[in-house]
């Protein structure tokens, strides 16, 4: 009996002892794999933010940090992990940019790409968006602007949903900008004064709420008038056209006559002005002529006379028609009919 006593007693302190080792090396493994479990947790508050970005840590919902430290710019940055600190990044140098179809009709996807829902006569209320023109028309548009974070902390601690408020700040720049234009303005005439209104109007909106935005551009996606007139008011912008064109075509035409006459008008004027250079040549040669004449006339007077008196009777027997020759002796009387188309000739008039 006290031989198997002993046995026995050896296999329980084998035992124990066995147990006591499985033991401890358990808790040495659970030891090591919580170290671990720790290390990367801690690791897991490793952050990195982009260059594109800005960064700040909320610890138990305050900002971490003084000063510049508020805010995190672009490396590798470390916090206590969730859930004592969160990281809120947001883009700061990369512009955002945001679709508003808040003034456009409900559309449908379909075989044949997006259509209306609505073809009815009226508009629905809550899902047909449309704005009002100074003139009180409807108009269909959509819309898109970009803008970049100026201020990270005002943009995300100054309102509890920023993305949303700039939203409506600018749907309420575009019905403020449509109230201030007529409906051929706000589709032709003006399109680019609407846009300049709408991102002004924002702009102040944004700076007055201190939001810390800057706006960098804004567009018109579409713009069209009610789906019920839509024909009728291409109808008419294609009659418009048409008549600018015609407009356009006939001030071409004035343009070109205009040029034509103003062209014709100095070719006159030139051809004037070597019609008085010539005249007044040849008023200088007659008066030289003339001048050489009374030099003559005056050395030899009767000779001249009858010189001038033959070269006159010359030119004037030229433009005669009938001739009638009178016999300036006693007995009788001749008449001469002579044809106006031949020259006359008279010995000693017409020689020369």
């Amino acid at each position: 009996m006290s031989t198997q006593s002993s046995i026995d007693e050896l296999d329980t302190s084998a035992g124990h002892a066995a147990l006591s080792d499985a033991l401890r090396s358990s808790f040495r493994m659970l030891r090591w794999f919580m170290l671990l479990l720790v290390g990367g947790y801690l690791l897991s508050g490793m952050f990195v933010v982009q260059q594109h970005e800005k960064a700040f840590v909320l610890t138990y919902g305050k900002v971490q940090g003084e000063g510049e430290d508020r805010i995190k710019g672009p490396g590798m940055h470390w916090t206590f992990p969730r859930p004592f600190s969160e990281v809120v990044k947001i883009p700061t140098l990369r512009a955002q940019e945001v679709v508003s179809d808040s003034f456009w009709f409900e559309m449908k996807e379909t075989d044949d790409g997006p259509k209306a829902v609505n073809q009815g006569q009226t508009l629905r209320p809550g899902l047909d968006g449309y704005a009002l023109t100074a003139d009180a028309n409807i108009v269909h548009s959509r819309w898109s602007f970009q803008f970049v974070v100026r201020d990270p902390e005002a943009y995300y601690f100054s309102f509890h949903d920023p993305d949303l408020l700039l939203h409506r700040l600018f749907d309420a720049s575009v019905v403020h900008a449509f109230s201030r234009l007529t409906l051929d303005q706000a589709l032709r005439s003006d399109v680019s004064g609407l846009i300049a209104e709408v991102k002004a109007r924002f702009e102040r909106s944004c700076d007055a709420l201190r939001l810390g935005v800057n706006v960098e551009s804004v567009k018109i996606l579409n713009i069209i008038p009610p789906l019920q007139v839509f024909d009728a008011m291409n109808e008419v912008n294609r009659m418009e056209s048409e008549a600018g064109t015609k407009l356009s075509q006939a001030r071409e035409y004035a343009e070109t006559k205009v040029t034509g006459a103003k062209g014709e008008a100095e070719r006159i004027e030139r051809e004037g002005e070597t019609a008085k250079e010539e005249l007044l040549a040849e008023i200088k040669a007659d008066v030289a002529y003339f001048e050489k004449i009374l030099e003559r006339f005056e050395a030899n007077p009767e000779v001249m006379q009858q010189f001038l008196r033959h070269d006159a009777l010359k030119r004037a027997l030229k433009k005669v028609k009938t001739l009638n020759l009178v016999h300036s002796k006693s007995g009788g009387q001749r008449t001469i009919v002579i044809d106006a188309g031949k020259e006359l000739k008279i010995p000693g008039v017409n020689d020369e």
